[in-house]
């Protein structure tokens, strides 16, 4: 049993060093390439975007990912929420035609309650406080 357990470990230890060495790759250039994936492919947008796709995307696994998200304070979820809850709020003010709902669902979330959940936790008002805010101040404006 003991011999077994040796030339397991004899086998494992050749097979590692048999294998390249990772490349490093610092939290900071995660993250420089997780931006510029997110927001020039514009991944955010989409409601079932996973860890896993994204890691794959910036060619990194998903605890890499993870622990660059750590460096910085943040979740994999808060990271991407905030791109939608930017896109959201500049659609609530530019597309007052659009409903929330719409807003929501073309932001990424999947829910107008997950959107206002997320919007009330990280701006402090609802799509719809927010939307009325910015009415009456562009209704304010244009009376002067």
């Amino acid at each position: 049993m003991k011999l077994k357990k040796i030339i397991r470990q004899k086998v494992l230890k050749w097979v590692y060093s048999q294998r390249p060495p990772r490349p490093s790759i610092s939290n900071k250039e995660i993250i420089e390439r997780l931006e510029i994936a997110v927001v020039s492919k514009r991944l955010f947008l989409e409601p079932a975007m996973t860890q896993i796709r994204i890691a794959s995307e910036i060619a990194v696994n998903r605890t890499y990912l993870n622990r660059a998200l750590k460096s910085i304070n943040l979740t994999y979820t808060e990271y991407i929420n905030s791109f939608r809850l930017q896109y959201a709020m500049k659609m609530l003010i530019e597309k007052p035609h659009y409903s929330i709902c719409e807003i929501a669902e073309l932001s990424g979330f999947c829910t107008q309650k997950t959107m206002d959940h997320y919007m009330k936790r990280m701006v402090g008002a609802t799509s719809a406080t927010i939307r009325r805010r910015e009415l009456n101040m562009h209704n304010t404006q244009n009376a002067k």
